[in-house]
């Protein structure tokens, strides 16, 4: 830009000096004074650098006599404009910071060692402790122990299991057998060969033990003094021989004929001991405490099929009966002095046919029949 402005400058100073040079060159019309050719002092020519547009010479002038010499008006040089500054901006004004409160210090916390990251363990998945349905080798796939199952209360809910001493499926091989109904237990022992079982069972020591004996239980097997207590119990079965109800005092869980202390299959109301000394006890009905079982608001004069305490069901005296004259009419009764089920409760018995008479003592404990009874010296 300074060079623009310099190149004008230059320009116009050259046609100023061109245009007085042409003033100057123009003829006298006084006589030319020899003096003033003598001091006439020559023109000064401009540089070529500082004309652009050079004018042709012109021709000298004869000197004039007595003339004076004209000043001759030097040029003015023009300033080279300055750049015009472009105008800076204000300067914005300075915030002011605002004095924040000095902190109180406090005590740098001693640097604590960074646990080392532990490895999240794998859950170990809890091994099967139920054996499915199926036959299994004793020693290889199922160890000798007590099982307990559970299924049905039903007759075709029933759970059929065999110890064996073979796998040929031969009827000899059966060691024991059954067909349980609801909770039951059973007992392996090391000489079985093999196990069958139509459920699920589970070793005894990984079935939960109940909180206290219950008092009111239902089709099944008990272990006396862990599932049930001993004492007597009171329960109620159709006077249906088909719909009887089985019970059985029970030493162990084998399953063999040996296992029983004492059993039977009762019609109507009956009643049945538990003895502290009894490993089991199976009934194939519901059964309640004695203590829990509703009495008679007084003792019955006529009584049915079914077993009936002397002095809370009925009272002493002679009973009298009538049934058919066939021996399959007849009509069972028995004194009883307990509830074991044993021989040894047996007071008397008998199976009359047609009419006939029983007195009860008031020494005895319970009278069992099958037949109904009624009291004749009221």
């Amino acid at each position: 830009m300074l060079r623009f402005f310099a190149l004008l400058v230059a320009l116009f100073l050259a046609l100023l000096i061109s245009a007085c040079s042409e003033e100057s060159s123009v003829p006298s019309t006084s006589a030319p004074n020899p003096a003033s050719q003598i001091s006439s002092t020559p023109t000064q020519s401009v540089p070529a650098s500082a004309s652009i547009v050079r004018s042709a010479p012109s021709p000298t002038p004869e000197p004039t006599v007595n003339s004076q010499p004209t000043s001759r008006t030097e040029p003015t040089v023009m300033p080279a404009p300055s750049p015009t500054h472009q105008p800076s901006a204000a300067p914005e004004g300075t915030v002011t910071p605002v004095p924040t409160a000095t902190p109180i210090p406090t005590s740098t916390p001693a640097p604590t060692s960074t646990p080392t990251p532990t490895s999240t363990p794998t859950a170990t998945p809890t091994p099967k402790l139920s054996l499915d349905p199926g036959t299994y080798k004793v020693g290889t796939d199922i160890q000798p122990d007590i099982y307990v199952g559970r299924t049905g209360t039903g007759v075709f809910d029933s759970c059929y299991w065999a110890r064996l001493s073979g796998a040929s499926g031969d009827f000899d091989e059966i060691i024991a057998n059954d067909n349980p109904v609801g909770q039951f237990y059973v007992e392996i022992k090391p000489t079985d060969a093999y196990f069958e079982t139509g459920c699920e069972i589970t070793p005894l020591g990984d079935w939960p033990t109940p909180i206290e004996p219950i008092t009111k239980v239902s089709a099944g097997m008990y272990i006396v003094g862990r599932d049930i207590a001993h004492g007597i119990y009171a329960g109620f079965a159709d006077e249906d021989p088909l719909q009887s109800c089985y019970w059985a005092r029970l030493s162990g869980a084998l399953g063999d004929f040996e296992d029983v202390l004492a059993n039977g299959n009762v019609e109507g109301q009956f009643y049945v001991e538990i003895r502290d000394t009894d490993a089991y006890f199976q009934i194939g009905c519901d059964i309640t405490a004695i203590a829990e079982w509703p009495a008679p608001d007084k003792p019955h004069t006529t009584v049915s099929q079914g077993m009936y305490l002397v002095g809370r069901d009925i009272g002493p005296g002679t009973y009298r009966g009538e049934v058919g004259q066939g021996i399959l009419d007849s009509c069972y009764y028995a004194r009883l002095s307990g509830l074991s089920g044993e021989f040894d409760d047996l007071i008397t018995n008998n199976n009359s046919t047609g009419q006939f008479y029983v007195t009860v003592e008031a020494s005895d404990y319970a009278l069992q029949t099958e037949c109904k009874l009624t009291l004749t010296d009221e």
